[in-house]
């Protein structure tokens, strides 16, 4: 399907995700899935549909500055649950710009050539 929500039996399992289209996996809060603070989840991208986390209604997902999509096809993916109604999103996500990691890195490399001396430190 396009469409899970974590449910108790995940804990502390592997949950694979394969579709051809974009899939949307849900965080729930805990009226609808008793899981234990500090239980985690892992999420593997088996097919080429992109896997997008998000919060159920009345969760709340915590993630880095990127996005909380997979970054490719075999992307592996983590949710812990760190405090009630409250899930962590970690592991290899698609970066905010859609570029990867190391073409970030890449670019930010050929922009430090270009500017020498004349960088300046952006707050």
């Amino acid at each position: 399907g396009t469409t899970y929500t974590l449910v108790a039996g995940d804990a502390g399992k592997l949950v694979t995700l394969s579709n051809g289209s974009a899939i949307a996996l849900s965080v729930p809060q805990d009226s609808d899935a008793t899981i234990a603070v500090g239980t985690y989840v892992d999420l593997m991208q088996l097919g080429s549909g992109q896997v997008t986390v998000q919060a159920g209604t009345g969760a709340t997902l915590r993630t880095s500055g990127l996005t909380a999509k997979a970054r490719a096809q075999f992307s592996r993916l983590g949710v812990q649950k760190i405090a009630a109604n409250t899930w962590s999103l970690f592991g290899d996500l698609a970066a905010a710009c859609g570029l990867t990691p190391a073409e970030v890195v890449r670019n930010a490399e050929v922009v430090e050539a270009y500017l020498g001396d004349e960088m300046v430190e952006v707050a």
